[in-house]
């Protein structure tokens, strides 16, 4: 029988802001194409982390993914 894995010591996670997604897993939370990300990363609207060359090693801190979606977030006023 394989050993059980180990939870992770909660000292060796990241902060809930420093968490960081990869961009098909930005895609999937917003429901949007990798391609959208993308041009949310190239326009300027999306902070990114580059951990190499290429791609594959882009990623999006938890926190500027919330500031994405607080600025594309409109509220409605009642009617007075």
């Amino acid at each position: 029988m394989a050993p059980r894995p180990q939870k992770p010591d909660p000292a060796d996670l990241p902060a809930d802001g420093m968490r960081l997604f990869t961009v098909a897993e930005v895609s999937r939370r917003l429901g949007v194409s990798v391609h959208y990300v993308y041009d949310r990363i190239r326009g300027g609207d999306l902070p990114y982390v580059d951990l190499g060359m290429g791609r594959a090693k882009t990623r999006v801190r938890a926190d500027h993914l919330q500031q994405l979606i607080d600025s594309l977030t409109h509220h409605t006023r009642d009617a007075a």
